[in-house]
């Protein structure tokens, strides 16, 4: 590296881990703090639960509805504990395990640290809490991005020849215009104006060998961070293991939990059909009883009905005997008549025999009584 190339990339390097940094922790103080009564403890206090599942980001806490979603974590336990103490006491029920893993933690053990200050907040654990906890504007959530991005680029130096001046120049312009950018949302008068003024002071500043090794001491913190960032990952790696072998335990004992519910509503509902079954039968036997009485009923009325009907028919068959018999006997009667009287008349004119009018009637009725007695 030339000693053009040295000086842009120690500048680079001081704008991006020491200005930027001022800057983004001016406007988390008076952009969002204001909306907390300007206490960070109170800002920890009402964002504790998004927070510590940054931390915890697969098991549920006794604060959740649900279990929650995230694939990885993106703060590590040691960025947690900047912000929180995390040993205070549980409530009793709040923490449940299961068989071989964790099913709830409390986060009532969790409190804010009362000395936490934003001067011992890095730039990677400000950019993630904010981003999570509050609503960001586009503008703001860009230059934010560029200054992690170009942080991180820098962090990956193992040699200053990796550069050439393009490309420093080139970060050079996008992290002042992100700085200026973050600074002028800051409403302090005249702040934006004394950034501008250290930014080009910056710009052309020559640095002795007490300012170089600042920055050596700077790298040597991008370097940490860059060891942080790697043990994230690590963490992330563990985080997807653990989070698979989480949801195995958690599907088999749902599938457990399923099938004794499913053998426990079997049963349940065999009980119930039994039930049904034998009030079904109580109700049948009831309804027989009531039809076997029913048709006796009927059975009795069908008899006296019967009854009744042959008692008339046989009356009414007499009575129509006795009227046939008399009608007969008449009609009889009247025949015979005619036959004597036709039979008289016929005598009498043969001329065969001469009766005189005694004769003659007794004559008539003794052949009556014998046509009478030869007709039945």
């Amino acid at each position: 590296m030339t000693s053009v190339q040295e000086r842009k990339y120690l500048r680079l390097i001081k704008l991006s881990y020491d200005l930027s940094l001022n800057v983004t922790r001016a406007f988390i103080k008076s952009s969002i703090l204001c909306n907390y009564d300007n206490s960070l403890s109170n800002f920890l206090t009402s964002n504790r639960h998004t927070l510590y599942h940054l931390w915890i980001h697969s098991t549920r806490c006794c604060e959740c509805n649900a279990v929650p979603q995230r694939s990885y974590r993106e703060l590590n336990q040691e960025q947690i504990s900047k912000c929180y103490n995390l040993n205070g006491p549980t409530t009793s029920g709040h923490f449940l395990r299961g068989q071989s893993y964790v099913k709830q933690h409390c986060i009532c053990k969790v409190t804010p640290k009362s000395n936490c200050s934003l001067k011992d907040l890095d730039f990677t654990l400000l950019h993630t809490i904010i981003r999570h906890s509050v609503t960001l504007s586009t503008s703001v959530e860009n230059w934010l991005t560029v200054i992690q991005n170009i942080r991180n680029k820098l962090a990956h130096v193992n040699s200053t020849s990796n550069f050439d001046t393009g490309r420093l120049e080139k970060w050079w312009t996008k992290l002042e215009g992100s700085v200026i950018g973050l600074a002028g949302e800051i409403p302090l008068e005249y702040y934006l104006d004394a950034i501008q003024g250290q930014i080009s002071l910056l710009k052309n500043a020559d640095f002795d060998i007490i300012e170089k090794n600042e920055i050596l001491d700077l790298i040597k913190q991008v370097s940490s961070d860059m060891t942080t960032t790697e043990t994230k990952i690590d963490d992330i790696l563990r985080g997807q293991t653990e989070l698979a072998d989480q949801i195995t335990e958690i599907v088999d004992e749902a599938k457990r939990d399923i099938e004794c519910k499913q053998r426990t509503e079997s049963v349940l509902l065999q009980d119930k059909i039994l039930d049904v079954y034998v009030s079904s039968c109580a109700d049948t036997k009831l309804q027989i009883r009531s039809l076997e009485g029913l048709q006796r009923s009927q059975i009795e009325d069908i008899k006296h009905f019967q009854e009744e009907t042959s008692e008339h028919l046989k009356k009414a068959m007499l009575d129509a005997v006795d009227k046939g018999i008399e009608r007969f006997i008449k009609r009889v009667g009247n025949l015979i008549f005619l036959i004597t009287c036709h039979k008289t008349k016929k005598l009498h004119k043969d001329g065969n025999h001469t009766f005189s009018e005694p004769d003659q009637h007794r004559k008539s009725q003794e052949a009556a009584s014998i046509n009478i007695a030869g007709g039945f």
